[in-house]
């Protein structure tokens, strides 16, 4: 079965250049709306799906391993995504500017959540995996709807500006006792937005070179399991009863 999207297989150039000069031509990704690709795939190349404006409905099979830098930028449509739990990185730029983008289910195994991959997006609140080791610079660059992000101990860096722009962003919680390394430049809401973190963590975070930059009178001590399930089509969440059927990878 086939196992690449190529580079730039959908996400084609409008413009061409002939003997009476430049013209515009039909373009693919202007009409895309919908597609369905074989569980085969394994790789999508860089900008294979750039500016498929129309695309609403897209699920990325789940051999995927590789997705290349700007893959979706500017489905300015895609309202929700789904990573493979195969992916262990996601590239630079890979869903930039997909500015109806609200809901991201991250699944096992993710590493690293590369440079401005989830920059200008719609993404209302942010549970990490707890796999995560690595958020690049501007990765969450921004996501002027984020109000609430939960950051697993797993993480052990987040890069200057990942959450600048945020400005909504009202809620930080961090399940590490020990600081997670950041910048006096990840977050633009130190002054106002609440950090919850572990019990008897306070004078860690208060100390922190970075996570000082919050206002103090805002920090909040919590004792709580981090909670993240890993879903896939083998279960299901019933939203009205809380159950779970089926028997996810879960992390309590």
């Amino acid at each position: 079965g086939c196992l690449e999207i190529a580079e730039n297989a959908f996400g084609s150039f409008d413009i061409i250049f002939g003997v009476s000069g430049q013209k515009e031509r039909p373009s693919v990704r202007k009409k895309l709306s919908t597609v369905v690709l074989p569980n085969s795939i394994q790789k999508i190349g860089n900008e294979a799906f750039y500016w498929c404006e129309i695309l609403d409905n897209f699920k990325i099979p789940q051999e995927v391993r590789s997705i290349g830098e700007r893959a979706f930028a500017k489905c300015l449509s895609l309202d929700s995504i789904r990573i493979p739990s195969r992916l262990i990185d996601i590239s630079e730029q890979a869903f930039n500017e997909c500015s109806s983008l609200k809901t991201v289910i991250f699944n096992e195994n993710l590493l690293t959540i590369g440079k401005e991959a989830f920059a200008l997006t719609a993404i209302e609140s942010l549970a990490l995996p707890n796999s995560l080791k690595d958020i690049a610079p501007s990765a969450f660059y921004g996501c002027a709807n984020l109000s609430e992000l939960r950051i697993p101990s797993s993480v052990k860096h987040i890069g200057e500006g990942s959450f600048v722009g945020c400005n909504n962003l009202n809620s930080v919680y961090t399940y590490t006792i020990e600081p997670t390394s950041i910048t006096e430049t990840t977050f633009s809401t130190f002054k106002t937005a609440t950090l919850y973190v572990p019990t008897t963590s306070f004078w860690n975070y208060y100390w922190d070179i970075g996570w000082s930059k919050f206002n103090s009178k805002n920090f909040k001590e919590f004792n709580e399991p981090y909670e993240y399930f890993y879903l896939n089509g083998d279960y299901t969440l019933d939203s009205s009863t809380g159950i779970i059927e089926g028997t996810p990878n879960a992390d309590l």
